[in-house]
């Protein structure tokens, strides 16, 4: 006997073949994919499993296998989620609008357990490098590609020196929150106006 709720009861609904042209419940991949991040994060890759999924998504294991057929596929759509979906920065002064997108990258990499996601991909770039490649490429190359952006803009408008390193810049603003947090200092609220005005001082003297 099923017993209405249980555990059983939720498989054998979300088993069932769906009827012609049934549309795929999009908050339940949505579900799925946050929970993933939040155990990868929490466990790890090695110690990531499909049950504390479906546990703390609300789902039964076979409704992810339906989905995702093995943990890599899952952990790999899940990091994908992490991409940068804000809206392109509309500030017309270029300094501006290097503030803005750190604070746009210090609100991305807060959330969705970003820092412990990288130490993850960091742990298993090894045996899982196809991970940490996704990461970089949909997440950090697009994140600093924006911020490329800003700059270049401002060398083209001549708000910048021609000849700003821009590698070096980059490196510098996105450097500083990572090895504060690394070496447990707290980030101070302001810190993108400090490296901001930091990076001003240093151009306009030259």
């Amino acid at each position: 006997m099923t017993i209405p709720g249980s555990r059983s009861a939720l498989e054998s609904r979300e088993s069932a073949p769906r009827g012609r042209g049934r549309p795929r419940d999009i908050d339940a991949d949505a579900r799925i994919l946050r929970a993933a991040l939040h155990v990868l994060s929490r466990e790890g890759f090695a110690s990531m499993s499909m049950d504390a999924v479906a546990e703390r998504a609300g789902v039964s294991k076979p409704s992810i296998y339906r989905r995702w057929s093995t943990k890599i596929e899952l952990a790999t759509a899940a990091i994908a989620t992490m991409a940068n979906d804000d809206p392109p920065t509309t500030e017309a002064d270029a300094w501006k609008a290097l503030r803005t997108e750190l604070r746009l990258f210090e609100r991305a990499v807060s959330r969705d357990h970003g820092m412990s996601i990288i130490g993850t991909l960091l742990a298993h770039e090894e045996q899982q490098p196809g991970m940490i490649a996704l990461y970089r490429e949909q997440v950090v190359r697009a994140r600093r590609n924006r911020v490329r952006a800003v700059l270049d803009r401002g060398v083209r408008e001549g708000q910048f020196p021609a000849d700003i390193d821009v590698n070096l810049v980059l490196n510098m603003m996105f450097g500083y929150y990572y090895a504060s947090y690394i070496g447990g200092e707290p980030q101070p609220a302001d810190w993108p106006d400090r490296c901001v005005d930091l990076v001003r001082r240093a151009t306009e003297a030259r």
